[in-house]
């Protein structure tokens, strides 16, 4: 059960997951934009640990190329820069990891 998953397991029928301490804990963020030349994705400021943030990327007229910030961190299968053409999006995934004192590219990719 996904109440489970959240937080310390219920222990009387009554308890439940309240979505204001998830979104404390867990904080996350999305945002699309629309781009018409080349694009650095720019990172929420003063994250806290396990900030999620998602990206969507439109390019309805040309090809571009969306970059992340020189100091993220990538993770296997992800790099620095991915190429959009004209009328197709692109899905980025980020984390923010207190651990580490940086964001990680944890997904990219685009539509065919």
């Amino acid at each position: 059960m996904a109440k489970q998953n959240l937080g310390p397991p219920p222990s009387r029928p009554q308890d439940y997951v309240d979505i204001a301490w998830v979104t404390s804990v867990y904080p996350s963020y999305s945002a699309v934009v629309t781009v018409d030349e080349d694009f650095t994705i720019t990172l929420p400021d003063e994250p806290v640990d396990h900030t999620m943030f998602l990206l969507e990327v439109y390019a309805p007229g040309m090809v571009v190329t969306v970059s992340v910030p020189a100091e993220t961190r990538l993770t296997v299968g992800t790099a620095a820069a991915t190429t959009l053409y004209p009328g197709k999006t692109g899905f980025f995934g980020f984390r923010y990891s207190a651990t580490a004192g940086a964001w990680f590219l944890l997904s990219a990719t685009s539509q065919i």
